[in-house]
């Protein structure tokens, strides 16, 4: 969690310069030139993603299936949005989650397995505080 935690306070620490397109894309490609990075055994964040325009900021996780199915991770989205929502609105996350909102930019999680490539998604809204779920169909 301290790795992500990471990645957010680099985005962040760019958005907080200027809230227009171009920083924050900027602020994605220095957050990038750290991944892939491994968050944990199971899960390895492969890229964020962002471009001018795009109203969703996307973090593309990938699950190591051989050590948890990208079901399991499916069918626990809202504990997993849960501490995501937790996540974005701490202290040092703050900033990001102000510039995603005042550009109307919604934050994604993506999940995918490594073998099955099915994935699931969490999309949370930092204007009004509301998360979607988007489960393995």
């Amino acid at each position: 969690m301290k790795k992500i935690l990471q990645i957010f306070s680099i985005i962040a620490l760019f958005a907080s310069c200027n809230k227009n397109e171009t920083i924050l894309q900027s602020a994605v490609d220095q957050a990038n030139k750290l991944c892939p990075m491994t968050v944990d055994e199971i899960t390895t964040l492969e890229y964020v993603k962002y471009y001018p325009g795009d109203t969703i900021l996307t973090y593309d996780y990938v699950i190591n299936e051989e050590k948890c199915p990208i079901t399991l991770i499916s069918a626990n989205l809202e504990t997993l949005g849960e501490t995501m929502k937790s996540n974005l609105n701490s202290p040092a996350t703050k900033i990001l989650t102000d510039a995603c909102s005042n550009a109307g930019v919604l934050i994604k999680f993506s999940y995918r397995g490594d073998q099955s490539k099915e994935s699931c998604a969490v999309v949370y809204d930092p204007k009004t505080g509301k998360t979607e779920y988007e489960p393995i169909e």
